[in-house]
């Protein structure tokens, strides 16, 4: 189940049906394999990666302001220092707007 960066209707589908988004959360950024889930609280914009392959879930942030451009650049930092497994350069990585 690698190939989940080719097709968002999958990607929320499996995360949908594993029971992981929270209401009103959605998919901001797929990388090889993860997901960056944005969920915002009220106050605060919580960000959670999903490994696809397991489903497992890390949060890895808290801002009072969604994510700008340059910030999707740190996101991808703190993914790869959180991912269980080698991250592949070359790897598509799409954001979602």
């Amino acid at each position: 189940m690698d190939d989940f960066d080719n097709c968002m209707a999958d990607i929320n589908h499996r995360i949908f049906e594993a029971g992981i988004f929270l209401p009103g959360e959605r998919v901001v950024l797929t990388i090889w394999g993860f997901v960056l889930l944005e969920h915002f609280t009220g106050k605060k914009y919580d960000y959670r990666m999903v490994d696809l392959t397991t489903l497992k879930i890390k949060k890895l942030f808290s801002r009072t302001t969604p994510l700008s451009e340059s910030g999707y650049q740190r996101a991808m930092e703190k993914m790869q220092g959180r991912g269980n497994r080698r991250w592949m350069a070359g790897r598509a990585v799409h954001t979602i707007s």
